[in-house]
């Protein structure tokens, strides 16, 4: 429950950002990365893959993996194996 309404939560910060405070949406996705850097941090989970061993020689496999999970098959925004792989890749 906590984690939907954190969810939730941060959607508020974006559009109130964006909307009442008449924020670029540059700001207002700074003040949105922020409440999420926030919540991880309260939440006491690692801020990187680095943090839980992951290193760049598994980069493959989690592309491969998150290739065929079914949350990406799924996803409203198209992405490639490309795109996942790059994603992992910053999360380090």
């Amino acid at each position: 429950r906590e984690w939907m309404r954190q969810r939730v939560r941060c959607a508020e910060v974006f559009l109130e950002c964006h909307t009442a405070h008449r924020c670029s949406d540059a700001e207002a996705d700074e003040q949105t990365i922020q409440f999420i850097d926030d919540f991880i941090q309260r939440c006491g989970m690692p801020p990187s893959l680095e943090d839980v061993g992951v290193e760049e020689q598994h980069i493959e496999a989690l592309a491969d993996q998150a290739w065929v999970d079914p949350c990406h098959q799924t996803n409203p925004v198209p992405v490639t194996r490309e795109d996942l792989k790059e994603l992992f890749l910053k999360a380090l």
